[in-house]
């Protein structure tokens, strides 16, 4: 790590797309490339926070999933969605202080 004072610039889009399994289950694979303070900036970047819920929800609640930086691409397969159901996603970068970044989000994705 270079530094960690500032919060953490994301500065990057969050994709989530409906996709199948090779089981057949459904599932939402969620992609996103570096965050600008991890490719450079204050190279503080530790990890990726992941929020979840239904669409439409009104707040966020705790974090879903934690992802440690340091990969050159991201993605997740939430395999833990229900048919029938819509989601909404928000990610942020948080740095070794340990803060967050603003979170973006994506969303909402129906599964069949």
């Amino acid at each position: 790590l270079s530094t960690c004072g500032s919060a953490p610039i994301l500065g990057v889009g969050l994709l989530a797309q409906n996709v199948t399994l090779t089981s057949g289950d459904p599932a939402v694979r969620l992609s996103w490339p570096r965050a600008v303070d991890e490719a450079g900036g204050e190279s503080d970047v530790v990890r990726y926070v992941i929020w979840r819920r239904d669409a439409g929800a009104p707040t966020w609640g705790d974090p879903y999933l934690a992802i440690p930086g340091g990969a050159p691409t991201y993605s997740y397969e939430d395999a833990s969605v229900e048919s029938g159901d819509s989601y909404e996603y928000a990610l942020a970068a948080q740095d070794c202080t340990p803060t967050l970044s603003p979170p973006v989000s994506a969303g909402p994705v129906n599964i069949p």
